[in-house]
């Protein structure tokens, strides 16, 4: 189980180490790539990964690059137990026959010790401590930037601006979002955010309503709209966790950044689309950046702007009609062609698999014939430990009776009745040791 687990790790990484590279290159020649077909590009390659590899290890797919195979090494099995070499008979102190013999190995037939099979050290033990440690210590900084985040939002009040409300409520009629959406407020907040799963909310900084035109609210609300639209908490969360907890590829972090940018691209041009003030909406975008001067965005949900050349792109995409997006059948197609790499990468890419490479097991030893065999002794033993538990007991019986004046009748019985067990324990013994005589 654990080496076929480490074969799929390994695989996925060859597997997402292709996609992702092809997806930077790609992205890399064609810098004036629509954000939608970026978008698709970056989730094939983000999830593709996992997909094949799960197609080729756990289905058991055999591409045409074949397979890495992986030794897999077993303990060796037991050595059967070997019988005695020699016995040493020496005599045993008996009350009625004074010649018998009892069987006790000697030093020199005791068992040989096969040698210790060397067995690989599995190191999925330490892979999965490393990889549990970084799971943890990714889980406790999301937890501390999601207490952040919770600290700045928890004075935020439902929004009473019955402008505001109007325009919300008109952009959501015709959104095709059947789900109500929350508008809320809070003072010290640099950018608008979108968050909430089950319960769409938008939130503003209060000086939003005072600072900003009834146009460029409007492209506001719609950019922060679109967003619940497409679902992007929900993709982010996704895409967040999928880059932690297959840490292995580094690259999903790359992924995930560009998933990020085409979210806001494509809400950009659903915000154009919708309410038709791109040119508003690259002025919001403007501003809203002026207000994060002192502060930083949030990670955990969708900002509406942030620094850089990705503010650039956007501002310049939004002057730009139409460079943003693409028609329904182009996204079709586009989705569709998106199955060619994953195709090819299950075809062709080699997949790491186990094999069964197990320790040779030790040398069994050849019995001695013309000796006792191994049932022979232990039954003799067993039967010379009950004699001596017998004669024990006797003996603990006759000291009794001499010292107990007048002694109970039961005592006498049970003394009897010993004596009378014992002696055909005695008899099948001789008869053990005489045919062992004859063996040898």
């Amino acid at each position: 189980m654990h080496a076929d687990l480490l074969a799929w790790v390994v695989t996925y990484l060859v597997h997402s180490t292709l996609l992702l590279t092809g997806a930077w290159l790609l992205s890399r020649c064609w810098r004036r790539m629509p954000a939608s077909m970026q978008e698709t590009v970056w989730r094939t390659a983000l999830f593709g990964g996992v997909l094949t590899a799960t197609a080729q290890v756990a289905i058991g797919w055999v591409p045409w690059g074949g397979h890495v195979d992986v030794p897999r090494i077993q303990a060796a099995a037991a050595p059967e137990p070997a019988p005695l070499r020699d016995i040493v008979w020496a005599p045993i102190a008996t009350t009625n026959d004074a010649d018998a013999m009892t069987a006790t190995p000697s030093a020199s037939a005791a068992q040989p010790t096969p040698a210790a099979a060397t067995t690989a050290m599995d190191p999925f033990p330490w892979l999965a401590l490393a990889w549990l440690s970084c799971v943890v210590l990714a889980l406790a900084r999301s937890r501390r930037a999601r207490s952040r985040l919770d600290a700045r939002l928890a004075d935020r009040r439902p929004v009473q601006d019955r402008a505001l409300l109007d325009i919300l409520d008109r952009l959501h009629a015709t959104s095709g979002l059947r789900r109500a959406v929350r508008l809320t407020q809070v003072e010290g907040l640099g950018s608008p955010v979108a968050l909430g799963l089950a319960q769409p909310e938008i939130v503003i900084p209060s000086r939003a309503a005072s600072e900003l035109s009834a146009a460029h609210l409007e492209a506001m609300l719609a950019h922060e709209l679109g967003h619940h639209v497409r679902r992007d908490p929900l993709w982010l969360a996704i895409t967040r966790w999928t880059a932690r907890l297959l840490l292995v590829q580094p690259l999903n972090l790359m992924a995930a950044k560009r998933l990020r940018e085409s979210s806001e691209l494509l809400c950009d041009a659903w915000a154009a689309v919708q309410t038709g003030r791109g040119r508003e909406l690259a002025e919001c975008l403007t501003v809203v950046a002026g207000w994060l001067l002192r502060g930083r965005a949030p990670t955990l949900v969708h900002a509406m702007a942030a620094h850089g050349s990705m503010l650039e792109r956007r501002v310049q995409c939004l002057l730009d009609a139409g460079t943003i997006g693409a028609s329904a059948r182009k996204r079709a197609a586009v989705r569709v062609l998106a199955l060619l790499p994953l195709i090819a990468v299950a075809w062709f890419a080699p997949a790491v698999a186990t094999s069964e490479a197990e320790a040779a097991p030790a040398a069994a030893v050849e019995p001695v014939r013309d000796t006792p065999t191994n049932e022979g002794a232990h039954a003799l033993a067993l039967l010379d430990q009950e004699i001596r538990s017998l004669e024990g007991e006797i003996a603990t019986l006759v000291e009794l009776l001499r010292s107990v004046p007048n002694p109970p009748e039961a005592l006498t019985r049970g003394a009897d009745s010993l004596r009378a067990r014992l002696a055909p324990l005695k008899e099948r013994r001789l008869a053990l040791v005489r045919a062992a005589k004859e063996m040898n």
